[in-house]
């Protein structure tokens, strides 16, 4: 770096930009991202109302959530497009969590501050290549059973009917055997802002289709006095800030008693943000550090706990729309939480008299948007043409695992779901990785695998494509075994593009020379990598040994 460099890395403006609270090329870019920050505004504060409704809690606890997560966010995430907030699932899981706990209190609050140091930490301690491991197809059959039963758990405000409780099917059977017992008002306004908000969101996105419905429904209410004639409205909207302090009326010992649900929560809920942050990547944004990531979503999770709000995470929606608004950077974000203050503190008062069925229908919507319906068509559409394709093998398991976590959800409930899915992601994972990758074929003239079949009767050339460990090294040693014949005089095993061999694998390496002598076939192994050579020469020692060559043309030199 050059003393010109040196003098401008110095400057005020040079250090904003490396905190990245300003986009890249501002001022040039302010009027993009503030107009953006403005859109998702005007959505995300209405939505907030409505994730407050399905986790149970006060109406304002979305809102207070919403305004330091953004800021925190901004300043620590590793994402500029990434929009935290709450969310229908981290609502839901929320109330499933704090239901846990058996002392009365800010419990929801308890779950968010849970998750903040729980992120927080494991961000701090570079864990987050441990989200890797929950399967995509588990997250969307997990949406999926969510969305049902958000649905099934608002359509009973939305149509106006009271006392409807106990589990998911208890609650649809009760619904429709008091259909006649609905408020047709509460049902009319409820279903025609559900229809609203369907078909704004479907052909104009980047209308906030929540504060038109909100809008249209309290006129509605105020207009034609509904609210004496039956129409409930949320009595719990009111201006001023949250109290600000750790959640009160939690025992110490309530805490051990969530942080394993509260975890688990942390977890399904930042591997969905790598899936939004990886298709903003995929889009032309800049690559996200996944610890950066878990460490800005965790102080958003603090932030809201100490505000009196609830769990926090990445939202897809608001994420899209502020990135099709134009944003580049930061400062969509902290437009958007300066934009929620306003509204908390001055603002709040537009809102009052807003009906719980819109509050039901705006949740019903963005239950919808949880369940990720394209993803589930994709998958169902790959199940169909699976036959012949490259994904054959993969298909049916990936689809089984979706539909049974989603019914997993929709039997035992939220939590018991969550851990049933993170369980067969466990079961997928290692499914998987226990299934080594060897490719039977022939050396070619530069010394390299040339492609499949092998050149003699007497030569079988294997190639390994994947690590030898532990967990595969029995079934990879069964298959070379059954790839031989009774014409076989020389294994070669390619090793060129196998990264690692464990000593279990180095162990097995050794017997498997012994187990092929007896039957007259000799072992070679070919470009080892880096680690056999001092690693695992006296574990085949005692095996063989196996004589290691540089080249598998070299291997087979004196078989040709």
């Amino acid at each position: 770096m050059g003393g010109r460099d040196l003098a401008r890395a110095h400057e005020p403006d040079s250090v904003i930009r490396r905190f990245a609270v300003v986009p890249e090329g501002f001022p040039a870019r302010l009027r993009a991202d503030v107009s953006a920050g403005f859109t998702v505004s005007a959505m995300a504060v209405p939505e907030a109302f409505a994730c407050s409704a399905i986790a149970g809690v006060s109406a304002m606890s979305g809102l207070y959530a919403l305004v330091p997560a953004l800021i925190l966010h901004a300043i620590a995430g590793g994402s500029r497009q990434l929009v935290v907030g709450p969310t229908p699932g981290t609502a839901a899981l929320s109330a499933a969590v704090a239901a846990v706990a058996a002392t009365e209190g800010h419990r929801v609050a308890a779950v968010a501050l849970l998750c903040g140091l729980a992120g927080l930490g494991a961000g701090l301690a570079r864990l987050g290549f441990v989200t890797a491991a929950i399967s995509p197809v588990v997250r969307h059959g997990f949406g999926a059973g969510l969305a049902v039963l958000i649905g099934v758990g608002q359509i009973p405000t939305l149509l106006g009917l009271h006392d409807v409780s106990g589990r998911p099917w208890e609650r649809a059977w009760s619904t429709a055997a008091r259909l006649d017992q609905l408020h047709w008002r509460t049902a009319v306004l409820g279903a025609g802002c559900l229809l609203l908000m369907m078909v704004l969101r479907r052909w104009c996105p980047l209308v906030p289709a929540a504060l038109v419905a909100a809008v249209v429904g309290i006129a509605a209410v105020r207009l034609m006095v509904w609210e004496s004639k039956g129409v409930a409205v949320a009595n719990d909207i009111e201006a001023g800030l949250p109290r600000i302090g750790a959640p009160a009326g939690i025992a110490p010992g309530e805490y051990a008693v969530l942080a394993g649900p509260a975890l688990a929560a942390l977890a399904i809920g930042f591997a969905g943000g790598a899936a939004i942050t990886g298709t903003l990547v995929a889009q032309g944004g800049d690559p996200v550090p996944a610890n950066r990531e878990l460490v800005g979503l965790g102080l958003a999770n603090l932030g809201a706990a100490l505000c009196s709000g609830m769990m926090v995470g990445p939202d897809a929606g608001h994420s899209r729309v502020l990135r099709d608004a134009g944003a580049r950077g930061r400062l969509g974000g902290i437009v958007t939480a300066a934009c929620a203050m306003l509204v908390l503190v001055g603002l709040i008062g537009m809102f009052e008299g807003l009906p719980t069925t819109v509050i039901a229908a705006t949740a019903i919507v963005l239950a919808v948007r949880v369940a990720e319906p394209a993803e589930l068509r994709r998958l169902c559409r790959m199940w169909r043409e699976r036959r012949g394709s490259l994904y054959e093998d993969a298909v049916r398991a990936d689809l089984a695992a979706a539909s049974a976590t989603a019914a997993a959800v929709l039997a035992f409930g939220v939590l018991p779901g969550l851990l049933t899915g993170i369980g067969i992601s466990s079961v997928l994972l290692l499914r998987r990785a226990i299934r080594p990758a060897v490719t039977t074929g022939k050396p070619g003239g530069d010394g390299r695998f040339a492609g499949p079949s092998a050149a003699r009767r007497q030569l079988l050339v294997l190639r390994v494509e994947s690590c030898l460990y532990f967990a595969n090294v029995d079934r990879w040693r069964q298959r070379v075994c059954r790839q031989c014949t009774a014409h076989t005089r020389v294994v070669v095993l390619d090793t060129e593009a196998c990264p690692i061999i464990d000593t279990a694998a180095a162990q097995a390496l050794g017997e498997l020379s012994t187990a092929l002598a007896w039957r007259g076939i000799g072992v070679r192994l070919a470009r080892p990598a880096l680690a056999i050579p001092d690693a695992s020469r006296q574990a085949w020692s005692g095996g063989g040994p196996i004589t290691v060559y540089p080249t598998v043309a070299a291997a087979v030199a004196d078989v040709r």
